[in-house]
């Protein structure tokens, strides 16, 4: 007894399951694109503040809870959203 095979490529993607396929893999790399960008402003925020608090003073710096030192450290903790 021989069966009906459906060979057409829409029928094997809709058994597959892959016929959303398409729409996923551009929400999916829209969702990254996104990502990158959100971390390319977050880099540019923490870039920011940096260049504004490396040249103030000693005095400045120690007014604002911070030394020399803890420059990059504060501008990571701006990239990571740490507090």
């Amino acid at each position: 007894m021989t069966t009906w095979l459906p060979t057409d490529s829409r029928h094997v993607a809709a058994e597959k399951g892959e016929r959303g396929a398409p729409k996923r893999s551009i929400r999916s790399a829209l969702h990254r694109l996104r990502e990158v960008l959100s971390i390319c402003a977050r880099a540019r925020v923490a870039a920011h503040q940096y260049e504004e608090l490396k040249p103030l003073s000693e005095a400045d710096l120690a007014e604002k809870g911070l030394t020399r030192s803890d420059l990059p450290r504060a501008a990571f903790r701006k990239l990571t959203g740490e507090p």
